[in-house]
C-alpha cells in the first residue's frame, strides 16, 4: 500500500469513529431531555440487580421507567 492509502484509511476510520461518538452524544442530549421533560427514569440500583440477575437461572424482568 501507498502511504497515501494509508493515509485514506486512518482517516475514513477516524471520521467513521467521530461520527459514532457525535451519534451517541446527540442520544445522550436527547435522553437527558426527556428526563427533564417527564422525570422517567430508571434508577442505577434497579437496572444493577436487573443486570446482575441476567446470569441467574431466574432472571428479571428489565426495570420500568418511573417518574
Amino acid at each position: 500500500r501507498t502511504s497515501h492509502a494509508l493515509a485514506i484509511k486512518a482517516l475514513d476510520e477516524y471520521l467513521e469513529k467521530e461520527e459514532a461518538h457525535l451519534a451517541y452524544e446527540q442520544q445522550a442530549i436527547k435522553a437527558y431531555e426527556a428526563l427533564q421533560l417527564t422525570g422517567m427514569h430508571v434508577g442505577h440500583d434497579e437496572l444493577k440487580q436487573w443486570a446482575n440477575s441476567l446470569s441467574s437461572t431466574n432472571p428479571k424482568e428489565a426495570p420500568k421507567c418511573h417518574g
